[in-house]
């Protein structure tokens, strides 16, 4: 049976932003950050990649430390069940008007895939990280959707 494993971290935000969160100028700026993450989880160094986020987090920094403990932890674990971890791909981005801006990654092993993505939101002065999820459901990533059993 699949081990269905999730760990999201999805926060939307509220409130007001703080004025110390520092932003992205461009998606383009996103996505190599986004990408640059995903290569550090891969070699081992989740610790650092969601060390990276806390600056582009409008909320308290020691949210991401949970699922960057968890990250740490699971990822090179899930060769046991999935096999070799063999890199990642990016596979898309979307962008909602000038507010929303999503950049989906899998992570690739031997006999599946992860699914990571990050959420950016921009309320008019940048683009933060709004939230971020990794999971076993990359099959959400077909623009075709695949009807699960019940």
């Amino acid at each position: 049976m699949k081990k269905l494993i999730t760990f999201t971290l999805a926060i939307f935000i509220v409130g007001s932003l703080s004025a110390q969160t520092s932003s992205f100028k461009t998606t383009k700026e996103a996505h190599t950050f986004a990408e640059e993450m995903v290569k550090k989880i891969i070699a081992g160094q989740a610790i650092t990649a969601f060390d990276a986020i806390k600056p582009y987090w409008p909320l308290d920094p020691s949210t991401i430390s949970g699922l960057a403990t968890t990250t740490a932890e699971q990822v090179p674990m899930l060769e046991d069940s999935y096999g070799k971890l063999m890199g990642y791909e990016f596979v898309g981005s979307e962008t909602l008007g000038t507010s929303g801006h999503l950049e989906n990654f899998i992570i690739k092993y031997e006999q599946s895939a992860l699914r990571f993505y990050i959420v950016f939101y921009n309320g008019g002065t940048g683009w933060i990280v709004n939230s971020l999820s990794w999971d076993d459901s990359w099959d959400l990533l077909f623009k075709t959707k695949i009807q699960r059993d019940k």
